[in-house]
């Protein structure tokens, strides 16, 4: 059975489609794609890549108009009597629905949304949030199959479209052993006594990295450090920090390959996300899953479905309120525990949260569009 996904951005730097390539392939599927500035992914069966510039030579918005028009076109030249056309967020999903209509009942469409769509900027106008909406709601009519990320999520499409088949697929990282280093302490030249409160990922607003640098700059306890491991539009803020304060540590970003080796030489893991749209509230990053496979305990924002985890499975601590005061008390609460009451629950959460399980819930979805 043949499957073209669509992907308006580089499939170099999203883990969740290569592992979603992966387990389609090696379930006997043949996977082609649509992809942005990507580098050509030769374990596909083909793979056709759209090299887009960044500068605007239009006026606004012309620019955004005429690459969708681009990209609607690449998919249609690439559809080649497909029986599934996977669509990797909204900003694809029209392509694949015009394929649909083009092709018939004959092509099954998955709408896979990585975010909750209608609302995924941080402090977006409401213009903005009804006019995705609309266009969602619309191009939902077609859709056979919705896969999101969070229980969260679900509940939202469920009662706003009412989808045939419905699936939550996380993304986790795949199940691996991970032993412990001392990479950080090494790196920056701290004692060994010295814990490491870490975060990985995206250096962008609405990630709470602005609360989680004036925490640790007026925290008052001592044995404490933060390590910020990532990049983008807050990389300086960041590196200004650490240079002022001896308590936070700037690391460049490192090649996903390799990421957990460096997350296990940290103590704790922080995922700070801030309830400034429906798709953060809802969120369960990815990093969470990473932390907990690297054996890391994890300090987490108080939104509903990191909450419903972190409290249900055990395996950290949640802030009672998504402030700079409430991060430090959470951070001192973290301390006073030992880190050792948090292991049996990690260890079972690493089998309970890795793609091995994910990957079975993708795979049934994929066998229920024949059965719906």
């Amino acid at each position: 059975m043949k499957i073209l996904m669509l992907l308006k951005s580089s499939l170099d730097y999203d883990s969740r489609v290569k592992k979603e390539i992966g387990s389609l392939t090696a379930a006997g599927y043949k996977v082609s794609m649509v992809s942005v500035n990507s580098q050509v992914d030769h374990s596909l069966k083909s793979h056709v890549v759209l090299k887009y510039q960044s500068k605007r030579r239009f006026l606004p918005g012309v620019s955004s108009l005429l690459s969708h028009f681009t990209f609607i076109r690449a998919a249609m030249a690439a559809c080649d009597n497909h029986d599934i056309v996977h669509c990797h967020d909204l900003n694809t999903l029209l392509a694949g629905v015009l394929l649909k209509i083009a092709r018939g009942k004959k092509v099954k469409l998955v709408y896979d949304s990585h975010e909750y769509a209608p609302n995924d900027v941080p402090n977006e106008g409401k213009v903005s949030i009804a006019i995705k909406f609309l266009f969602e709601k619309i191009l939902t009519r077609y859709v056979d199959c919705i896969i999101v990320v969070s229980d969260g999520i679900a509940e939202k499409y469920r009662k706003l479209y009412k989808p045939r088949i419905l699936s939550t697929v996380m993304n986790c990282p795949a199940r691996v052993k991970i032993e412990r280093t001392e990479y950080f302490h090494n790196f920056f030249g701290l004692q060994s006594d010295v814990k490491i409160f870490l975060y990985q990922g995206a250096l962008s607003r609405g990630r709470g990295i602005d609360i989680i640098l004036d925490s640790f700059e007026k925290l008052k306890i001592k044995g404490a450090v933060l390590v910020v491991m990532g990049s983008g539009v807050l990389a300086d803020m960041v590196e200004e920090a650490a240079q002022r304060c001896d308590r936070v540590y700037y690391h460049p970003p490192v090649p996903s390959k390799n990421l957990l080796g460096y997350t296990a030489s940290a103590d704790y893991g922080i995922s700070f996300i801030e309830d400034s749209c429906l798709s953060y509230r809802y969120c369960l990053p990815n990093k969470i899953f990473e932390y907990l496979m690297a054996g890391l305990p994890v300090l987490t924002s108080n939104l509903p479905e990191m909450k419903r985890l972190v409290e249900a499975e055990h395996i950290g601590i949640v802030a009672e309120q998504n402030s700079a005061s409430a991060f430090q008390l959470a951070v001192e609460k973290m301390m006073a525990v030992d880190k050792q009451q948090f292991k049996k629950a990690i260890d079972a959460a690493q089998f309970n949260y890795c793609w091995q399980n994910q990957e079975s819930i993708l795979l049934d979805s994929y066998r229920k569009l024949y059965h719906a």
